[in-house]
Order: C-alpha cells, then sequence, then structure tokens
C-alpha cells in the first residue's frame, strides 16, 4: 500500500512542534466482486437521496483505534505535504459551536436528525460513492462500507453497473438472499452479492428473475441463460411433473426440469398421463410407441377395455390401451364386401348387458333419409306430449302406423297433434339426436339421420327404465305395437331370431326408383338384448337391401 506522509503544528507549552501522519490511499471498490460485462437498467428504481448531516448536532463513536488509513484530495493535491490553511475543495468540514477550541472529528459519527452515520478523518469526509474498508459501526474489526460523501448507505444501491443490497441495520452488503428494497419490491442478490438475473439456484430450488426488472417471475415459461426452457411456478420456484399453464398441462422432468414431449409418464398423484410432441397433455386418439390409444378428454386417462367409435367405425381398446379391430365390424366388412361399393351403408348396435355400441358407416359423417322408421318417433313424442294417455282415435291412428306402417295415419298425428313434421325436433333436442333433422316441406318420411342416432331412441324405449323423456306406460305401449308388426313386414332386423321389436322403412322418392331401406328394433335374449339400426340406399329391386340386413343381423345375433 502506498503511504504519503503530511505534517500539521500543534502548540506544545511554548512550542511549536511538527507531528506527522501517514495516509495510506485506499481505492479497493465492489468492482472487484462484479464482472465487468454488467451493465446497469436505467429503470431500476434509485435508492432515496441521503440527506446531509447536521454539524450542529453530531454525537461522536469512541474508537479505540486509530486511524491509519484514508483518501483526501488534499493528499493528492499537495504532493509538497505543506499544511494547508483552505479547506479541501472536495470535503466536507464540520462546524464546531466552540470555535475558539475546535477539534476535528474522527471516525463514525451519528447525525441525531437523520440517524445516518458519516465517517471523519480529521474533519473531513470523502468525496463522492466508494466501497471503502472502515473500521466497523460497532467498534469491533473492519468492514467494507458503500459510501457517499462520507455517509453509509443502505438498501438497493446501483454501483459499479450493477445493483447491491445493504443491510439497514448493519450496512454490510447482502449475499444470496432474497430481499425487499426500500421502494417495497423484492429481488434475489447473489453469492457475489450482485443482483440476480435469469435462474438462479437458492433454498433448495430455482428461481427465475427478469433481466430487465430483476422481478421474480411466477407462472411462466422463460428461457435460461444457458438456452433451455423451463417453468416457474406460481410461488415462482421451478416446476417439476404435472403443471397447468396456458390452458393445459405438461410435464416437466423432476431431475431436468425440462419439458416433457411424447412420451406417457407417471404425475405426482399416481396416474399416468400422455403428453405429446408439443409437450401438451392428450385428449382423444394419438399414436405411441407403434401403437394407437384413446385418451378420455375430460379426465385425460387412457381408455382400456372399452369401444369407442371413431370417423364412422367402432374399435376396442384392449386391457392395455391398444386400439383393435371391432371384431362385430369386421364381421360386417366382410358381409358387405362389394356391396358397400356401390351403397351406402350405416350399422349401429348397442348391447344391452354392457352399453357397448358397435357401428361401421361406409361413408363415415353420411346421413340417410329415415322412411317409415321415423314412425316410431312420431308416436313417442306423441306419448311424451300426452304423458302415455292417448284417446281411441289417437290409439287407432297409433296402430295403424307402426303395425301396418300406414301413411296417412302418420300424416295425421304428425300434422294434428304434433305440429308439423318441423316441430319433430324437439324429441330429437331432448334425446340428443344430434345427426336428425326432420324432413324438409312436412315431408315426415325425409327426415335425415344415422344408424347410432336411431339407437338413442330405440334405448329410450328398450333399456332405460328410468327415461325422463317416456313414462314406463308408454314404453309398454311402444313395445306392443312394434312386437305386432303385419306379417308381410317381419324382415330386416328380425332376422334369425323368434321375438323381437320391429319398425321397417321402404321408400323411392324419385327416378330411377332405386330403394332406401331400412331396419330399426330390439332383439331381446333374456339379459343379452340388444339394439340394432340398419340403413342402406341405391338398391334395385328393394330386395337388393332386405338380404343386406338380414345377412347382417344373422351375423349380429351369432355374436352377440
Amino acid at each position: 500500500m502506498e503511504c504519503k506522509k503530511r505534517y500539521k503544528l500543534y502548540k506544545q507549552g511554548k512550542r511549536w512542534c511538527v507531528l506527522a501522519f501517514s495516509f495510506g490511499i485506499i481505492t479497493l471498490g465492489l468492482a472487484q466482486n462484479a464482472n465487468a460485462d454488467e451493465t446497469p437498467v436505467s429503470d431500476m428504481p434509485k435508492a432515496s437521496v441521503i440527506a446531509e448531516s447536521s454539524t450542529n448536532n453530531v454525537q461522536t463513536q469512541t474508537n479505540s483505534e486509530k486511524i491509519t488509513e484514508t483518501a483526501t484530495s488534499q493528499s493528492q493535491n499537495n504532493p509538497k505535504n505543506e499544511p494547508q490553511n483552505d479547506t479541501p475543495p472536495l470535503s466536507v468540514q464540520p462546524q464546531a459551536n466552540d470555535t475558539k477550541d475546535q477539534t476535528p472529528l474522527n471516525g463514525w459519527h451519528q447525525d441525531q436528525s437523520t440517524k445516518q452515520w458519516t465517517y471523519y478523518t480529521n474533519g473531513q469526509t470523502t468525496q463522492g460513492r466508494d466501497y471503502v474498508n472502515l473500521p466497523t459501526i460497532n467498534g469491533q474489526g473492519n468492514n467494507w462500507y458503500l459510501v457517499e460523501n462520507g455517509t453509509v448507505l443502505s438498501g438497493v444501491q446501483q454501483w459499479a453497473g450493477t445493483y447491491y443490497y445493504f443491510d439497514p441495520s448493519t450496512y454490510l452488503r447482502v449475499d444470496n438472499n432474497y430481499v425487499q428494497s426500500q421502494w417495497g419490491d423484492w429481488y434475489m442478490f447473489g453469492q457475489d452479492g450482485r443482483i440476480a438475473t435469469k435462474v438462479y439456484q437458492w433454498a433448495g430450488t430455482y428461481y427465475y428473475f427478469d433481466p430487465s426488472t430483476y422481478l421474480r417471475v411466477d407462472n411462466n415459461y422463460v428461457q435460461s441463460q444457458w438456452g433451455l426452457w423451463y417453468m416457474f411456478g406460481q410461488d415462482g420456484r421451478i416446476a417439476t411433473k404435472v403443471y397447468q399453464w396456458a390452458g393445459t398441462y405438461y410435464y416437466f422432468d423432476p431431475s431436468t426440469y425440462l419439458r416433457v414431449d411424447h412420451n406417457y409418464v407417471q404425475s405426482q398423484w399416481g396416474d399416468w398421463y400422455m403428453f405429446g410432441n408439443d409437450g401438451r397433455i392428450v385428449s382423444g386418439l394419438y399414436d405411441w410407441m407403434g401403437s394407437t390409444y384413446y385418451f378420455d378428454p375430460v379426465t385425460y386417462l387412457k381408455v382400456t377395455n372399452q369401444y369407442l367409435s371413431f370417423n364412422g367405425e367402432s374399435h376396442y381398446f384392449d386391457n392395455s390401451g391398444i386400439m383393435q379391430e371391432d371384431p362385430l365390424v369386421r364381421q360386417w366388412k366382410t358381409i358387405i364386401n362389394g356391396y358397400a361399393n356401390n351403397h351406402h351403408i350405416l350399422i349401429a348396435l348397442q348391447s344391452q348387458k354392457d352399453g357397448a355400441i358397435h357401428e361401421y358407416a361406409s361413408v363415415p359423417g353420411y346421413r340417410l333419409p329415415t322412411a317409415s322408421i321415423v314412425k316410431v318417433a312420431i308416436l313417442a313424442q306423441l306419448l311424451h306430449n300426452t304423458s302415455g294417455n292417448l284417446n281411441s282415435y289417437q290409439q287407432e291412428l297409433a296402430r295403424k302406423m307402426i303395425q301396418n306402417s300406414d301413411n296417412n295415419a302418420a300424416d295425421i298425428l304428425v300434422d294434428r297433434y304434433l305440429g308439423g313434421t318441423s316441430n319433430m325436433q324437439a324429441i330429437y333436442s331432448a334425446l340428443g339426436m344430434t345427426q336428425t333433422t326432420p324432413g324438409q316441406g312436412n315431408h315426415w318420411a325425409r327426415t335425415l339421420t344415422t344408424a347410432t342416432d336411431q339407437l338413442k331412441l330405440l334405448n329410450e324405449i328398450f333399456s332405460n327404465p328410468h327415461s325422463s323423456y317416456l313414462n314406463e306406460q308408454s314404453r309398454e305401449y311402444i313395445k306392443s305395437l312394434m312386437s305386432s308388426v303385419s306379417a308381410d313386414q317381419r324382415w330386416g332386423i328380425s332376422a334369425g331370431s323368434s321375438q323381437y321389436y320391429l319398425k321397417n322403412g321402404w321408400s323411392a322418392f324419385s327416378a330411377p326408383w332405386t330403394w332406401y331401406v331400412n331396419s330399426v328394433g330390439f332383439i331381446p335374449q333374456g339379459n343379452n338384448g340388444y339394439s340394432i339400426a340398419v340403413l342402406t340406399d341405391n338398391n334395385l329391386p328393394m330386395s337388393v337391401g332386405v338380404n343386406i340386413i338380414e345377412s347382417i343381423a344373422r351375423s349380429s345375433k351369432n355374436y352377440i
């Protein structure tokens, strides 16, 4: 350390003596601990301006140690070490009340008004802001303080191109802690005291601090200083396992903290979920490891041991959740091989035992006219409106309409008691038959539907004893009529069965008079009954459609 000597005259008795002082120039600053590439942020709130100490109300703290090191502008500007009568331009000298016997201040002194501590050397303070090693304020050893014009600073302070925090009680620099600033915001200060940015490890986990505002980032997915992306939660901690964000769920590896893509992983609560190529949780069909799986859109869990339909065709998901071909659909395809090339065919069957739905549509999403099978819906809506209490005339019309497929009877019931074909939308809406549309121009036979939608109506009659749409009396009445159709109409889904509930429909609306041939109903078979609906078009003659429906009926009965 470079030292320079200064001399000062003092009077002892009648003699003048020369007293030599040694001053050590201390220039060590906080920059020793800060990286040179750190740049200050212009919009960082600045610490409050510290008021000047009062020179008329100063409390002196006794310090037994002799002050041997300081830096003054006077020593630098007086290379000859000559005494200076003028006050140094870069210093502050307190004024004593007793000008006759003035003693220069040395060491730490606290202003009683502002409670601020200032360090003096021979009544002078250094000018400007610096990080210096001084005797401690409590008088025990030395330590480093950030001072401005000799006054010690606290709170968040800007220095050497970054920010530091100094404890308001001890005035010492705070390292590796999350503290509240003088303006209320919280900041993280690192191992070297500098304000932290981006990913920082603290208190057993990791946090992220915005490089612009220095504030902690909560509930966001951000890029680290080394380029990798991480999720930080509501409390700022780095996220692991399943985490909800941006309207969906993601999974973050507990070891690497990185987002997991295209993998099936176990959550923190034990359930397993699939996460896709974009990291989002999967719902619906998903291909993984050479197989296709289905994940429930509500629970996100893998579906196992169930039949589900996609694009007009049902599939079976086995015990492992792997999608398999529906065996019943495979039988249907074998039967209609070649037929479906020239015809649209819609097939749906629902087991009464397990509720499983088997479905096939030669063209996914295609709908066909109902023809006379819509008469079951006409009767169901009439019974709903009357709570099952039909007068004798209505009963006669209903009998003719179902048993004999009388069109005139259907016209009267629709027009007089239902208010027209368009009003039949009420039953379709009530039963969730979203693919069924009333026939245009009051043509009830031209109502468009699908086989799967027809199952909803059939199950309301045959499989739902607690129906909110039809009471027990109404359900039994429909069954009685569908079990006693005319002998010439006992074809279709009844093939191969001795007991059945049936309604057929057949129409040729225009030249070249190809037939729509449809058949719907229920096959009891004890506790292993099932509802079934088959719709076909482009049949010439009509018997082509009848034959294909009956082949499907026999195959289905044998499978179920």
